[in-house]
């Protein structure tokens, strides 16, 4: 039984402020009633330039009828590039997208933002095993562009395993880091599609229990903080 499965976050607006003399980033909050925008993005330290959202895939009617999910492959789908006003040429943003088959917390999502799922990262995040797709993207208002208000792309970054799993959930977060300096004072990042395609099979008895408390280890593994 074949699927397509797809999640989607919308748009995040946020603007550089001064505040006592001192330019902080803030959410747009006045535009919340504007077709969902900002709808739950988290901005987990005041005044910094890092955001993101979570949501998840509901497989539970899949694992329900003891099936395993074996991913063909995962995409992303952006509207368009990421706008900026009152740019300067240097100006510079990341953005990150994960699909995983374990839970991340707020300090484990910064832990993966740094150190991905490679080995010399930390052990609190998941694993290439866990990651079933990861793509980071990096932005900049080069000389050429400086006076356009949308950012290009300067490189393009993917990783991941595409590993099957018994689990009821896939988790998605996507990240938005705002580079240091930042000359413009609003960035607005589009909307993303995720994109999962996958088949759903009855596996054997023995390797399919094997595989839903993996799983289940997974998504019930204690949260370690990131010193």
């Amino acid at each position: 039984m074949s699927k397509v499965l797809t999640k989607e976050f919308d748009w995040l607006v946020a603007e550089q402020v001064e505040v006592d003399q001192e330019l902080v980033w803030q959410l747009k909050t006045d535009l919340l009633p504007t077709a969902g925008w900002n709808s739950g993005w988290i901005q987990p330290t005041a005044d910094v330039g890092f955001f993101y959202n979570e949501t998840y895939f509901d497989l539970a009617g899949l694992s329900m009828r003891e099936k395993t999910l074996f991913f063909n492959g995962a995409t992303t789908q952006d509207l368009r590039n990421p706008i900026v006003f009152q740019q300067a040429a240097g100006d510079s943003l990341t953005i990150m997208d994960v699909l995983t088959s374990s839970p991340m917390n707020s300090s484990q999502i910064l832990a993966y933002s740094i150190y991905g799922n490679y080995a010399s990262g930390s052990q609190s995040a998941p694993s290439f095993d866990q990651t079933i797709y990861s793509r980071l993207r990096e932005y900049v208002i080069d000389i050429d562009t400086q006076a356009w208000g949308s950012f290009r792309l300067f490189a393009d970054h993917q990783h991941g395993s595409l590993s099957s799993t018994a689990s009821d959930r896939i988790y998605v977060y996507r990240m938005v880091f705002v580079g240091t300096p930042f000359v413009g004072n609003r960035i607005d990042i589009p909307p993303v599609r995720y994109v999962l395609s996958a088949d759903a099979k009855t596996e054997d008895e023995y390797q399919y229990l094997m595989r839903l408390a993996r799983s289940y280890e997974l998504q019930n593994q204690p949260d370690i903080d990131v010193i």
